[in-house]
């Protein structure tokens, strides 16, 4: 367990060595550039997600639950990288030559294709790799790495920003070869401490691979568009710089799932290794904990918010402040909905999963369509709310269903919570 929760705590930092680049980037480049990347970015993930397949949360489930070997996961993770990376190289260059515009920033400048490719091949490569160390419960090692690498990108970054370091580079490509040293990294250290060669795969384990991914692709598809179907309405209907500026309000927005999602990360695994006695009533006791830590969390990202707009960033971002406050009511809510989310998969009710991000899609695309038009970057702050919160009400009334518990259960917390969750029961060993 304490293995786990050093691996937390190194994926928190990983993340938010990652939030500073973000915001070294967002500095350097201005509210128009930085649309430009947020663009990429959510079109990197889109292809990512369709070209992938779900593979990632497969390998993870299989691993930790012992149904696949070590070099057949490595085998899968291989093959995979290898197919998105030509996938997208195939289309990127046919949807330039139909279109003359690239397929992730939409610009019309061929230059920046090779840090296109070098973005995706590093978002794709971090993945599947990420997914091999969590499948083999080794989640600490593979964190500490990202975190040392993203640490020494940020401070060259920082060194950039305050002309420190003379070094001729557009933010553009910043933020792609970051990502791409990154998954070096990674790579290396993943055969330095496993080696791996690659076997072959029977029917059986692809059958069993792909009938757990394609419900996790399906539900992570519909999932992806309800939250990020905002930033191309916005694009399309206010332009690159609104979107610029509605990206980085939504990022400070985001630091309210962190925890949420290295929590969730943790539990699949936990709860699908066989031996495990991972009851419901204890997701139910981290859900009231994380409940109530979270209103101190807002507190600190809307103070740590306010300090950035006021100081660091160019005044054209400050008028993202009052939607990141409108999105915060959402993004609380949503956070249940996170570890939930967690709970069911590792159960294998992926299906549940499924409807709830078809209802935050559905109602995102309405609530988006309705306010984007005329309330812009505000707009897209109350849909962002009104979505995550349906879809979360979908999530608790499930599981109470599901597992008898009450509705209270999931609120009403009581004093020996806080001493029995202390990050993962550090006492039981």
């Amino acid at each position: 367990m304490r293995t786990l929760i050093k691996g937390g705590f190194y994926r928190i930092l990983f993340m938010g060595f990652n939030f500073l680049v973000g915001l070294f980037v967002a500095a350097i480049s201005g509210a128009e550039t930085f649309g430009i990347i947020s663009l990429m970015v959510v079109n990197a993930a889109v292809f990512s997600i369709i070209s992938g397949l779900g593979i990632d949360s497969a390998i993870v489930w299989h691993g930790a639950s012992q149904k696949l070997g070590r070099e057949k996961l490595f085998s899968v993770t291989f093959f995979s990288v290898l197919f998105q990376v030509i996938l997208f190289l195939i289309i990127s260059l046919l949807f330039y030559k139909m279109t003359s515009k690239l397929l992730l920033s939409q610009q019309h400048f061929f230059g920046f294709y090779i840090y296109e490719l070098i973005y995706f091949s590093g978002v794709i490569i971090i993945e599947k790799y990420g997914s091999l160390f969590y499948a083999s419960h080794r989640m600490e090692i593979c964190n500490k790495l990202l975190s040392a690498v993203t640490l020494v990108c940020m401070i060259v970054i920082a060194l950039i920003r305050y002309k420190i370091l003379s070094i001729d580079l557009p933010p553009f490509s910043i933020l792609c070869l970051t990502t791409f040293i990154q998954a070096v990294g990674l790579v290396i250290l993943f055969h330095m401490v496993t080696p791996s060669r690659i076997v072959r795969i029977s029917m059986a384990d692809l059958r069993s691979l792909f009938n757990f991914s394609i419900v996790v692709f399906m539900a992570n598809l519909v999932q992806f568009f309800a939250y990020r179907a905002d930033y191309w309405l916005i694009n399309y209907f206010r332009g690159q710089t609104e979107l610029g500026i509605f990206s980085q309000a939504n990022r400070f927005a985001q630091m309210l799932w962190v925890l949420p999602n290295i929590l969730a990360a943790i539990l699949i695994p936990l709860i699908a290794a066989p031996g495990q006695n991972f009851s419901e009533r204890e997701v139910v006791r981290l859900v009231r904990v994380i409940n109530y830590f979270n209103f101190l969390v807002i507190g600190v990202i809307m103070l740590i918010a306010f300090l950035t707009y006021e100081l660091f960033l160019p005044v054209s971002f400050s008028s993202g402040l009052f939607p990141l406050l409108l999105m915060m009511p959402g993004y609380y809510l949503f956070c249940i909905n996170i570890l939930l989310a967690a709970f069911f998969s590792s159960r294998r009710l992926l299906w549940v999963n499924f409807i709830g991000s078809s209802i935050c899609f559905v109602v995102i695309i309405i609530a988006d369509l309705s306010l984007i038009p005329a309330f812009g970057i505000h707009g897209a702050a109350i849909a962002d709310s009104i979505a995550y919160s349906a879809a979360t009400i979908f999530s608790i009334v499930f599981f109470i269903k599901h597992t008898s518990l009450s509705f209270g259960e999931l609120f009403r917390i009581r004093r020996a919570d806080w001493s029995y969750w202390l990050f993962f029961k550090t006492n039981d060993q």
